[in-house]
């Protein structure tokens, strides 16, 4: 059996200190250890953006930054582009998708951490939230990603490796419910893991996980032990760059827009995602009129002389960089009650986007922007259910 292992590690830059701190000590450095001990174990990284800046920003981290260099080095770890701050892509102008899979792109490049294929660029892509839609695709088709990972409802039933007409990026499925029963089921031990890949290997003999890089360590606190037990294992871990190199790529016309949050029901009922823009979620529609409000300010400051835009790869001024950071998904999980529920990170995204508007000279934009920040704090403030 062929297993492939995409964790997906990630902190909002609003996060607190000591929870990055916490997180890198019972997660990240011990996921990284357990590379270096089980050389054999090739994973898929995908690290947000906002995480690197955190780990490059304080020499405390140098050392998980130094052993994601020397893992990609030795071929063991691949990481994946994706989007700068984690965003919805699909739910953004299409200038910002591309913003912030440039600012991916370059953000892994400066730290050293660009597990590149021999033409020089990229080879993988993990969508924030697995949310695409065929202008994510276009976009990274465009840009000469080999492959991106989607979801399985995707998929729409067809096959785990598809190619799409027109398009060399090809589309790698997720194995859900083997993700999930890792990440909160019954293979949550060596036996339960054994059976899983037993039952799996009835049909196929590749598959796919992938989960948060959390799980171990954090919210799993034996998922730590569990990993190490794994990696031993005599299973063939490729990553999946190198999954993809040895497999059959079958023919589709499309893959749905959907996100890892939509079931086959929503899907069908036009509910793609259902933990960052749910209708009828008061919370939900205002963050985004502030999102929307931001990005028109900022749009506007970068217009100059002639009509000419700024191009924002070379002159980021204050609000830009605050945009770029502003854009997070983590504000909309936590205010959907999806389960969970966090005023107080609900807040904090809203005051970030509510200094980009403040950081313009935009008077009537910074009105409207206070007026919607103000509502979604007396929202918060009831107490009462945002929906």
């Amino acid at each position: 059996m062929k297993i492939s292992w995409l964790l997906h590690l990630h902190q909002p830059s609003f996060q607190d200190p000591e929870v990055v701190a916490s997180i890198s000590n019972s997660s990240y450095r011990p996921l990284l250890a357990i590379l270096q001990r089980h050389p054999a174990f090739h994973v898929t990284l995908d690290i947000s953006g906002t995480l690197i800046k955190w780990w490059s920003d304080s020499p405390e981290y140098a050392d998980i930054l130094n052993s994601l260099r020397e893992l990609i080095g030795r071929g063991q770890v691949e990481v994946t582009g994706g989007g700068w701050c984690h965003p919805v892509l699909p739910l953004l102008p299409e200038a910002e998708i591309k913003r912030q899979i440039e600012l991916q792109e370059d953000c892994l490049r400066h730290n050293g951490l660009c597990h590149v294929s021999p033409k020089g660029r990229l080879r993988g892509f993990f969508p924030p939230e697995l949310a695409i839609n065929d202008t994510v695709i276009c976009i990274l088709n465009e840009k000469k990603y080999d492959w991106v990972l989607v979801d399985e409802v995707a998929a729409l039933g067809k096959s785990h490796f598809l190619s799409l007409p027109s398009t060399a990026t090809k589309v790698i499925v997720r194995d859900r419910g083997a993700s999930l029963a890792v990440a909160f089921g019954y293979a949550q031990n060596i036996a339960g893991f054994k059976n899983l890949i037993d039952a799996y290997g009835r049909f196929s003999d590749q598959l796919v996980l992938a989960l948060d890089g959390e799980t171990f360590g954090h919210h799993w606190t034996e998922g730590v032990n569990f990993l190490e037990a794994v990696a031993a294992l005599n299973y063939e871990y490729l990553t999946i760059s190198e999954l993809a190199s040895v497999v059959d790529f079958t023919a589709t016309t499309a893959i749905a827009e959907c996100s890892w949050g939509t079931t086959d029901a929503g899907l069908k009922a036009g509910v793609l995602y259902p933990h960052w823009q749910r209708e009828g979620n008061a919370i939900h529609a205002l963050q985004w009129e502030l999102i929307g409000l931001a990005i028109n300010v900022v749009e506007k400051s970068e217009l100059i002389r002639n009509g000419i835009r700024i191009n924002p790869n070379l002159e980021i001024d204050k609000n830009r960089s605050l945009l770029d950071r502003a854009l997070n998904s983590d504000q909309f999980w936590w205010a959907s009650r999806d389960p969970y529920w966090s005023p107080d990170m609900v807040q904090r995204g809203a005051e970030l986007l509510l200094s980009v508007v403040g950081s313009t000279n935009d008077g009537i934009a910074k009105v409207k922007a206070q007026d919607i920040y103000n509502k979604i704090v007396n929202l918060l403030d009831s107490g009462s259910s945002p929906e």
